[in-house]
């Protein structure tokens, strides 16, 4: 069972490592504002509701991860990213943890 106050950068840090561990091509898709050192930020456009982590399958399909800390939900935008990737062939999922990441990969067959 996840502990109860981990962090959504915990659990992303966590599902990052497996990825590679599994030798799965992915990147972090920064988006949203980052707090800098001298008290500004620094922002990042992208397509609203893009999931926080991106790769692709060995398979060669689309591979897009939303990252939620335990007891959170993606947003509406966050679920349509994920249907839109799902409906084009790819493989969309949304984990709070990395022992869902795995089952959900493996229930895709990329592991």
């Amino acid at each position: 069972m996840a502990r109860p106050d981990i962090t959504e950068a915990e659990v992303q840090a966590a599902c990052l490592e497996f990825l590679a561990a599994y030798r799965i091509f992915h990147w972090r898709q920064n988006q949203g504002a980052i707090p800098l050192p001298d008290g500004g930020y620094r922002r990042f456009n992208g397509m609203k509701g893009q999931s926080d982590i991106i790769g692709i399958c060995p398979d060669g399909r689309f591979l897009a991860i939303e990252v939620k800390r335990p007891g959170k939900k993606p947003t509406k935008e966050q679920d349509e990213f994920l249907e839109h990737i799902a409906n084009n062939g790819g493989v969309a999922t949304w984990v709070s943890s990395v022992d869902e990441l795995e089952a959900d990969l493996r229930e895709a067959g990329i592991i």
